[in-house]
């Protein structure tokens, strides 16, 4: 029991030891703790054996609070919009669109105004996010073993107290520093159409410049090659020529009546009676014609109807009709319409033994003119045989003087078929005359006639 006193020694040493060693480094020892008081060594039993286990200090039952600084959020200075104090909106509908299209017109809305008050909206400022404290690591809580907790403290005052290993400074968290001010993008107006447009992102000008650049060498490298291959190799050289200075020149009216001009005397007319045997009335005209002249060639005009105004003019075909003359169908397509009725002033006569007469005047034969075609030989051959009884009361003519067949002569260049009544003062001569790219056909009651049309075809100055 005398031990009882001096028990609570150590323990009291102890809790002391505990107490310093949890307060903070730097804090000065309090002064109502009194001085750790090395006890006495307690002389130790020889009886009792020594302990073997190591002696190992005391960790502090709590670990130290970690405190963490946050860091300091800079003041957000506000960011005031800019917004337009007045704009127009559009208001449209399908209704009014249809009508200014039904008109003719360009659809349009209703603008209508608005404003806008341009007080400053301050722009709330960040709150910096908490800090976030670092997890406390736990302190182990082990007991220590019997042996150590009642191991003695060195009584001698030189001896130092057991150090206690600290445990490693736990890192603080670092945390990311905040904006100084969240930039608002301002807001962007269309001030026409009143949409936000948000801000086009920037593109590299380089490349965009450069792609114009090839395209513009490349419209300009297919101009010049067009120009040089289609309009400079194309175009004609301009050569400049004189300017011919235009005269009017009167324009030759085509005359269908060559034969006109030709035969230019112009007699009467014999009209032939409407019906009846006209070759008594015909001969009787003839011998009644006047101012015909010996030689000469007069153009007359042989109409059929009496002597009424409804008289018509007769043609070639016509006359031989009125007479009742056969002829072969062929010539009358093969005539033309320029046509001529001639008499001639016959100056050549004969007796009847074939010797000429010379105080005796002769009368007058008939000469008709037609254009004809060209291939009309082979068809006035076919109609010699029966040429001179069809035509023997238009000729004047006894066509049983002479039985025998044409013959044929040349006048001047101008083949002549004839056959003479006997003598060539009563003959039908007929040929075919070339003139003016034209061919003519002359028949003729003489030979003397014939020669005489020929004569006035060939006259110099009518080819």
């Amino acid at each position: 029991m005398a031990d009882s006193p001096n028990s609570s020694a150590p323990q009291t040493n102890i809790d002391d030891l505990v107490k310093e060693l949890s307060r903070p480094q730097g804090s000065a020892p309090s002064p109502a703790s009194p001085s750790p008081v090395n006890p006495a060594p307690k002389p130790m039993s020889q009886s009792a054996p020594m302990s073997s286990a190591p002696s190992l200090p005391p960790r502090p039952a709590t670990p130290p609070p970690i405190t963490s600084t946050p860091t300091p959020v800079p003041p957000v200075s506000p960011v005031i919009l800019s917004v337009p104090k007045e704009y127009q909106s559009s208001i449209r509908t399908m209704s009014d669109d249809l009508a200014k299209l039904k008109a003719g017109q360009q659809p349009q809305g209703v603008n209508i105004p608005r404003k806008i008050d341009n007080t400053p909206v301050p722009a709330k400022p960040a709150v910096p996010a908490a800090p976030v404290p670092a997890p406390s690591k736990p302190m182990s809580t082990t007991s220590l073993p019997s042996a150590v907790k009642s191991a003695p403290l060195p009584s001698s005052p030189n001896q130092q107290a057991p150090k206690v290993p600290t445990s490693a400074p736990i890192p603080r968290p670092i945390m990311p520093s905040m904006p100084s001010a969240a930039k608002t993008p301002e807001t962007k107006l269309d001030q026409k159409n009143q949409f936000y447009v948000p801000p086009a992102e920037a593109k590299p000008a380089g490349s965009r410049n450069l792609l114009f650049a090839g395209i513009a060498v490349a419209v300009v490298l297919l101009g010049v090659l067009y120009w040089y291959f289609m309009i400079q190799g194309s175009s004609p050289v301009a050569v400049e020529s004189p300017v011919a200075t235009f005269t009017p020149r009167p324009t030759a009216t085509p005359n269908p009546d060559v034969l006109s001009t030709i035969f230019t005397t112009h007699g009467g007319a014999i009209v032939l009676p409407s019906s009846g045997d006209p070759t008594v009335a015909f001969s009787n005209a003839i011998s009644a014609q006047p101012n015909i002249t010996q030689g000469t060639l007069t153009v007359i005009d042989v109409a059929s109807g009496g002597a009424s105004a409804s008289a018509q003019i007769l043609t070639i075909s016509g006359f031989l009709n009125r007479f009742i003359v056969a002829y072969p169908p062929a010539l009358q397509t093969a005539l033309g319409q320029n046509y001529k009725f001639l008499l001639y002033g016959q100056k050549e006569s004969f007796d009847t033994k074939g010797r000429p007469v010379t105080n005796v005047a002769p009368g007058s034969r008939l000469v008709m003119v037609s254009e004809v075609a060209s291939s009309s030989a082979s068809i006035l051959q076919g109609w010699e045989p029966t040429m001179s009884a069809n035509l023997s009361g238009v000729m004047a003519i006894a066509p049983a003087k002479n039985t025998s067949s044409f013959l044929a002569t040349n006048y001047r260049g101008v083949s002549v078929r004839f056959k003479n009544f006997p003598y060539p003062d009563h003959s039908i001569d007929y040929a075919l005359v070339q003139y003016n790219s034209k061919t003519y056909l002359v028949i003729a009651g003489s030979r003397e006639a014939m020669f005489a049309t020929i004569d006035t075809f060939l006259v110099p100055g009518n080819l």
